[in-house]
């Protein structure tokens, strides 16, 4: 960040004629620390790009944001962004941002999987445990039922592995919940139709104990909801 600074103060220390001087301060500064930039820093170099007429260098660089950088910020949806770009290639790219986003929620469980295993960031690749939760037990159950995949033993670790991420997000912590055990109630069900499954399942039964305490826990939950439901009634 200390390049972006000297490029800022460089630019608006003269009125000499030093365009390409300018731009090779620039140039160093998105070099060393592009993955550093917020989106207003970014936007406040664009903006200077396309008043020097070199959008054609600019525009490649937003490209390599949107692609590789803006996931950290964790953006959800478009309120999350404090200051909205003003240039108009980036203002572009960031509703394509979004509206991707919004795609990846209208996957089916089959593709909310494949993405979670082709990104580094598994379930938490664009919010894909939440849309994944949503999903119900009954297409859990096919999905694994129908699968066919060398992979399918990392498939289902990382749908288990679900029921042991703690989180202080209590709407994600719900989700992960609720996709294990969507998931184990699967196993369970595919191990009572064949002794080959039953077989088949001994490499998952470490999750045996984390199930029963899940299941105990919603039941507990659902027993104070009735019981306080019961009492509003009386009252």
């Amino acid at each position: 960040m200390h390049k972006l600074r000297a490029a800022w103060d460089f630019y608006h220390k003269s009125f000499f004629d030093n365009e390409q001087a300018v731009i090779d301060g620039f140039n160093g500064a998105i070099l060393e620390g592009l993955h550093h930039f917020t989106l207003s820093e970014l936007d406040s170099i664009t903006g200077l790009y396309y008043e020097l007429n070199r959008a054609d260098e600019i525009n490649p660089i937003i490209d390599q944001y949107m692609s590789t950088i803006i996931q950290k910020f964790n953006f959800e949806d478009k309120e999350d962004v404090f200051h909205w770009p003003a240039s108009s290639y980036l203002d572009e790219k960031l509703n394509e941002y979004f509206l991707a986003k919004c795609s990846v929620r209208n996957r089916n469980l089959q593709e909310l999987i494949s993405s979670a295993m082709e990104s580094k960031s598994g379930m938490q690749v664009h919010g894909a445990i939440e849309e994944l939760s949503l999903v119900d037990e009954k297409e859990h159950l096919n999905y694994l039922a129908t699968l066919e995949n060398s992979e399918l033993t990392n498939i289902v670790r990382m749908l288990l592995k679900c029921g042991n991420v703690v989180t202080h997000d209590t709407d994600a912590q719900k989700a992960y919940k609720l996709t294990f055990l969507k998931t184990y109630r699967s196993l369970l069900e595919l191990a009572s139709r064949s002794q080959l499954n039953k077989t088949r399942m001994v490499k998952f039964l470490s999750y045996e104990k984390l199930y029963q305490r899940l299941e105990l826990e919603i039941k507990q939950q659902e027993s104070e909801k009735l019981s306080s439901s019961d009492s509003i009634s009386e009252d």
